[in-house]
């Protein structure tokens, strides 16, 4: 869990790109990013509603000036959530 998301990177594909590689290869991506994250304690969240909800995607696209349908996913990047850490310690103890 985020409790302060000071970082929001979105995956965008362009024309250039290979429609039947760009999802994995946009999946390989992230992983190298969220993994790179979690070493140096840096919490994530993909953020599925940026692409999913088409009002919120058109959005985005419309403000980046990019074509329709070229934002891939989003993944917010930030502090670790403090409680997020009792709940888990928690859990654990049960």
């Amino acid at each position: 869990m985020i409790g302060d998301a000071s970082a929001l990177i979105l995956i965008v594909k362009n024309e250039r790109a290979e429609e039947n590689w760009v999802y994995l290869d946009s999946g390989l991506q992230c992983q190298n990013m969220v993994l790179a994250a979690e070493s140096v304690g840096i919490s994530f969240r993909y953020l599925g509603v940026t692409v999913m909800n088409e009002k919120i995607r058109w959005s985005i696209e419309k403000l980046c000036n990019w074509k329709e349908n070229s934002l891939i996913i989003s993944i917010a990047f930030g502090k670790k959530h403090e409680e997020y850490k009792l709940l888990k310690s928690y859990k654990k103890v049960k």
